[in-house]
């Protein structure tokens, strides 16, 4: 497995000033992997307390670390989910100050014990049916294929999205298209069996920053 730096020790950022206080005494780390289009930290080594994750947005991206904060609060009903510690929200940035939960990532654990694979995709699984057995009917947040879709028309519209790219580093060898055809496709074809990739695809890219 290559070797994945996956975080970087930084100094303490500029924080909104409601922050400040709860902060600190903590070492800080910054996230190299995510791609949420959010900044994120790990905070750590202050005495007699807990490890913290602090996810920063702006424009676009603060709307999406907003909901994420809703999000928690609502799956907190349902399974163990980290603390929200804080959230702030300004005209332009978001905020979400959460407690770690203690443990270890996969990907961190595959890295420690190579040959845990399949132990590790059986406790995913089982996450994963906990989740998929929440009724559907008790969501109250929407992020179905009309809605995806309308975002990601959305953003072309707008010349967010460079179609050129999207095609050569996503669809390259699935469609010989262009983003708009892609869209009308899978409007079309209503993302049966297969074509679901190919959703995932088109709306992941075309809805990122």
């Amino acid at each position: 497995m290559s070797h994945i730096q996956r975080e970087t020790s930084c100094s303490r950022p500029r924080l909104n000033s409601n922050m400040d206080a709860d902060l600190y005494g903590y070492k800080w780390a910054r996230d190299n992997v995510g791609q949420s289009g959010a900044t994120i930290y790990r905070l750590y080594g202050k005495p007699d307390a807990p490890e913290l994750f602090l996810k920063h947005g702006k424009g676009s991206v603060a709307n999406d670390v907003t909901d994420e904060m809703v999000r928690l609060n609502w799956l907190t009903e349902f399974m163990p989910l980290p603390t929200i510690k804080m959230f702030i929200r300004t005209p332009d940035d978001a905020w979400l100050l959460t407690i770690a939960i203690p443990g270890k990532t996969a990907c961190q654990v595959l890295e420690e014990y190579p040959d845990s694979g399949e132990n590790i995709v059986d406790a995913l699984a089982v996450f994963l049916r906990r989740l998929h057995s929440i009724p559907v009917c008790n969501c109250p947040f929407n992020s179905d294929r009309v809605f995806r879709l309308a975002q990601a028309q959305s953003r072309m519209n707008n010349g967010l999205v460079d179609a050129v790219i999207l095609m050569t580093s996503v669809m390259a060898g699935l469609l010989n298209k262009s983003g708009k055809k892609c869209i009308s496709f899978c409007h079309s074809h209503r993302i049966q069996s297969s074509l679901m990739v190919i959703y995932h695809l088109i709306t992941l890219f075309l809805t990122r920053e």
